[in-house]
């Protein structure tokens, strides 16, 4: 296998190989050596950037390449002609000499594809939802014979001590005797910040109500709320650190209900029940972390129905948003919908409130208002807290000025196409939205500027003041290549933006159609809040037989974080002059020359030439890249590319120099 053996020159002087000798030479039983043609079933290596799960040739093995603190994740493949049943598969402590991983910190998963029923449009490639447990059965394919590829994912300790460690896998299944593959992973010395200390900005969005409908679960129930838990979790090991309290119903996030729930006093008022609130703010702290934004949903496009006029237009136009626009028309005459709770029947329902611009509709408004904004201030949330969401239609500017009186004055969300509004905002320090307040957090889909070849120049998207993540639409985490999945937040920081913004977390398509198929998330239930392209199409989550997984891009979204965050230590120093100095010439060059490395390769893996490192240094407008750039790159090719092209080499090197670096700047 080229990529093991290129791995084993860098390590060092060949002392991982020695280890691999002693473990697994002449040590081994006789049951435990591969059962080679055994009923056709084999077990051989493949590359976790390879969803078509392709033998990497030489032996079956597993080299990881890490630092502290970090999670990093290889794979082996079981094949066989025939069904594969009876899959199992463990993993042993990791060792160097007497020093330990344990295997408590190890995961082994099961890769499966996804539901067929999803199209191929928007259904994820290859076997990427990860199981906790293995499947019943992998039948062949069609042209292909079945795979099953087994993940481990090692999870290394902040203390670890840096070094080469060692173990193995045991893998068994139906006509294969238990398979020992050696397990091999260099730890550096550099230790990752803590997730959620993490400068590399990103935003995976959770929906309650596509957890609901994808195992049929009351809404709020003990079983919903697990898993809940479970999803948040996840998201959280990506440094997302952004959550959604709904105070609207059926919006575009797909939301049945208002997290505050309305009882009423039978005077035309109410009191409110902030019960499940809590819980989910409870949910988030405890699995995802504290919140750095926390938006609370407060308007969507159905509070600014579009006018006959324009749907006459587009319907002329023959626009497929005509029932949309329709549906939101409909509302014209109501305001915000909220969830009433009838505390005699506990049966919950959905009412609509006078417009927030009515003088009746802010005074029910404001008890609510009052008592949320205590609750935040208790929770340490008050100052993170923001109303949304903004998209390429804006509330009017009544409704603005009734929010901003109601919530004290809070800052906006926004997701959009583009943000014209956001230079001058940022000159003035006037508001975009009239003049009377502003957007702090932006997600934009065409507004990116990347930088490709940094030996032209240097860009630093992480130092942007502006709370700005680039947002992909459709389904572009879904069908876009292994490498570009991993890469994806790098090319960002070293463009012009702080990260990732607005990608769906557990937003799969969960609603099925009347012959079965998945045909749509939550959303879909609620045309009148319907985005157009900025809706979401794209997930980094699987649904798993008992509750939400992880998923391959999930894995390599999250390593390509981590390298993310040793790039962004490196350049805080190279970039301030006393740090730098700390560094002296010979590190402060060695460490720029790796970091300029390793974005050209990220660009090369997405399909760039070396013509195009050649002519492109910064693209400043996202119509070039599109035009001139990105249209014409092989993405299958750069993927290839970059499988084969030493990556995990590079990825030591990165977190090496980090090592050297924070040695230096400490001293």
């Amino acid at each position: 296998m080229r990529q093991i053996r290129w791995t084993r020159r860098w390590t060092v002087a060949g002392v991982l190989a020695a280890a691999l000798a002693v473990c697994f030479t002449g040590s081994l039983a006789a049951q435990d050596q591969p059962a080679k043609g055994q009923a056709g079933v084999k077990v051989y290596a493949s590359d976790i950037h390879d969803a078509a799960d392709t033998d990497a040739g030489g032996e079956a093995a597993i080299t990881l390449v890490g630092t502290r603190n970090g999670a990093f994740t290889g794979k082996v493949v079981v094949s066989s002609s025939q069904p594969i049943t009876g899959l199992k598969a463990a993993c042993s402590d990791l060792r160097q000499g007497d020093a330990v991983i344990p295997a408590a910190r190890i995961s082994v998963r099961y890769g499966v594809p996804w539901d067929i029923s999803i199209g191929s449009f928007y259904r994820p490639k290859g076997s990427d939802i990860l199981l906790e447990s293995p499947p019943a059965e992998v039948p062949p394919a069609r042209r292909r014979p079945a795979v099953a590829p087994v993940f481990v994912t090692v999870d290394v300790p902040k203390d670890a001590r840096p070094g080469d460690y060692t173990g193995r896998l045991t893998v068994e299944a139906k006509g294969l005797n238990a398979v020992t593959v050696p397990v091999a992973l260099s730890v550096q010395g550099w230790t990752l910040p803590d997730v959620q200390q993490w400068r590399t900005w990103m935003e995976l969005i959770q929906s309650p109500d596509n957890l609901a409908a994808e195992y049929d679960l009351p809404l709020w129930s003990d079983r919903h709320w697990e898993m809940i838990g479970r999803s948040l979790a996840l998201i959280g090991r990506t440094g997302s650190r952004v959550a959604y309290v709904p105070l609207i119903c059926n919006t575009n996030f797909g939301n049945e209900q208002s997290m505050v729930r309305w009882v009423p006093k039978g005077d035309g008022t109410y009191d409110y029940d902030f019960s499940v609130m809590d819980r989910y703010l409870d949910a988030v702290q405890k699995n995802q972390g504290t919140p750095k934004v926390l938006v609370l949903y407060v308007w969507d496009v159905y509070l600014k129905p579009p006018k006959a006029e324009f749907i006459a237009k587009i319907k002329a136009k023959g626009s497929h948003d005509v029932p949309m626009m329709e549906a939101r028309r409909a509302l014209k005459d109501k305001g915000p919908p909220v969830t009433v709770l009838d505390r005699a029947t506990d049966k919950a329902q959905t009412v609509y409130l006078p417009q927030y611009e009515d003088p009746a509709g802010k005074a029910l408004w404001q008890p609510l208002w009052a008592a949320l904004r205590e609750r935040l201030r208790k929770r340490g949330l008050d100052k993170v807290a923001m109303l949304g969401v903004v998209s390429d239609w804006w509330p009017s500017e009544e409704q603005v000025a009734v929010l901003k009186d109601l919530s004290g004055g809070m800052p906006w969300a926004s997701c959009s196409h583009h943000t014209r509004w956001l230079p001058a905002q940022t000159k003035t320090g006037k508001g975009a939205l009239y003049g009377l307040a502003t957007i702090s957090y932006v997600a934009a889909a065409l507004e990116f500027e990347v930088t490709i070849n940094p030996g032209k120049e240097r860009t630093y998207g992480w130092k942007n003041p502006v709370l700005f993540g680039q947002f992909w639409r459709m389904q572009h985490f879904n069908y876009r290549s292994h490498s570009t999945v991993r890469h994806e937040a790098e090319c960002h920081i070293t463009g012009n933006l702080r990260g990732l913004a607005h990608i769906g977390g557990d937003v799969w398509y969960s609603v099925r159609n009347k012959r079965g198929k998945r045909a749509g998330n939550a959303s879909a239930r609620y045309p009148q809040s319907y985005w157009h392209s900025l809706n979401l199409h794209s997930w980094l989550l699987g649904p798993g037989p008992d509750g939400p997984v992880g998923t391959v891009r999930l894995e390599l979204m999250r390593e390509g974080v981590q390298e993310c965050e040793a790039r962004i230590f490196i350049e805080s120093a190279l970039t301030d002059a006393a740090l730098r100095a700390k560094l002296g010439d010979d590190l402060a060059a060695r460490a720029q020359a790796i970091l300029d490395e390793q974005q050209r390769c990220l660009w090369r893996a997405k399909g760039a030439t070396d013509a195009d490192l050649a002519k492109y240094g910064h693209v400043a407008n996202y119509r070039t890249y599109y035009a001139e750039v990105h249209k014409k790159w092989d993405e299958a090719a750069g993927n290839k590319w970059f499988i084969t092209s030493g990556w995990p080499g590079r990825v030591a090197k990165l977190y090496a120099v980090a090592a050297e670096v924070a040695a230096k700047v400490s001293q």
